[in-house]
């Protein structure tokens, strides 16, 4: 019974309308935001969600406003990486002239986005695998293993064996 009166106080979710899709997909573009961006609307995020699923143009337009977001991030990162910004420099308390700071780590990731083949980290690997599988069917204490399996020898190409003869893997 409890569970139906507080049912009854809670206000229904407001209805989606152009209105506050254009305001969700505003805040969108501008704070990147999914859940948030309904929020600010007035939409309730799990309302946004569904609506997405059955609304193809309407997922469009969504992806469209995440691809402003970054763009709005690309600018900011050229903003900070290539022109800079001023900051005051100060000297005994008192503001005497600016400086230009730039981010050359900023300038480094743009580097390698726009031209990994240029800019990528250069790494090479050289690397050499050994494996070999030995079954044993039954267990051996040391010495019984090192009388049967004692004579395993290592052939030119690195690849264990097993040598049922002595001077076998000299062949």
């Amino acid at each position: 019974m409890v569970g139906t009166s507080l049912m009854k106080r809670l206000p229904a979710s407001p209805e989606i309308n152009d209105n506050n899709l254009g305001l969700y997909l505003s805040y969108l573009s501008m704070k990147g935001v999914k859940r948030h961006a309904a929020i600010m609307a007035g939409i309730e995020p799990s309302q946004v969600k569904a609506l997405m699923k059955k609304d193809h143009a309407l997922a469009e337009r969504e992806q469209e406003a995440m691809e402003m977001y970054q763009e709005l991030i690309d600018m900011e990162l050229h903003r900070r990486a290539i022109t800079g910004e001023q900051k005051q420099v100060w000297f005994k308390g008192k503001v005497v002239g600016h400086e230009t700071v730039k981010s050359d780590r900023l300038l480094e990731f743009m580097a390698r986005a726009n031209n990994p083949g240029k800019y990528r980290d250069q790494i090479q690997v050289d690397a050499t695998v050994r494996a070999g599988v030995l079954v044993v069917q039954q267990s051996l204490d040391p010495d019984e293993w090192e009388k049967k399996y004692g004579d395993m020898r290592t052939n030119q190409k690195g690849v264990d064996s097993t040598c049922t003869q002595p001077g076998e893997a000299d062949r």
